[in-house]
């Protein structure tokens, strides 16, 4: 009985991540962040690092996202915050990735 629990378990797992080809391709992907780097004025210096397809968690549900993480993080906004990457959801709508600074760990 416990391995057809077992057996139930695995199947039902694989089956959450068995996706159907993404909606919206990793070229596209990583274009909307090519085009975010352009229009910040950083594309010469900055490139992709990865480009990594995240699946939702397996209680959690949602949908599938592209997670496009830049080589070099971008300062953003006047907070001290930094923009790592982006986040290209399968509608094709972007969401910037940005992480706040500690101000104790910045020199003065």
């Amino acid at each position: 009985m416990k391995h057809l629990a077992a057996l139930a378990f695995v199947l039902f797992a694989c089956s959450v991540f068995a996706d159907d080809v993404p909606a919206v391709s990793a070229a596209q992907a990583a274009a909307a962040a090519e085009k975010n780097m352009a229009d910040r004025g950083v594309s010469k210096d900055i490139y992709i690092a990865s480009i990594t397809l995240a699946h939702p968690t397996l209680l959690g549900g949602g949908e599938a996202y592209w997670l496009v993480k830049y080589s070099h993080p971008i300062p953003y906004g006047p907070a001290k915050q930094q923009e790592i990457g982006i986040k290209v959801r399968m509608d094709g709508s972007v969401a910037r990735l940005v992480k706040h600074l500690d101000s104790s760990a910045l020199p003065e």
